[in-house]
């Protein structure tokens, strides 16, 4: 069985998967290749200021497993 595609894409970063998207959109068949997680190292770790914010919370939220409160936190 061999799969034939209109378009090969490296990447799922903010690029990709947006390419991704638009070729699928415009009709084509679309393979997409990413080694880790959809939306690339931009997206889940690095470029994006909001993940500080979601791992400062990730982290209070963990602390509350081990007794540690801070209803103070703003």
């Amino acid at each position: 069985m061999t799969n034939k595609y209109d378009i090969s894409i490296i990447g799922g970063g903010p690029g990709g998967y947006v390419a991704a998207i638009k070729a699928s959109q415009l009709g084509m068949k679309v393979a997409l290749f990413e080694e880790d997680r959809l939306g690339g190292v931009c997206l889940n770790w690095g470029c994006i200021p909001t993940k500080s914010l979601l791992h400062s919370a990730e982290f209070i939220e963990e602390a509350k497993h081990f007794g540690l409160d801070n209803d103070d936190s703003k």
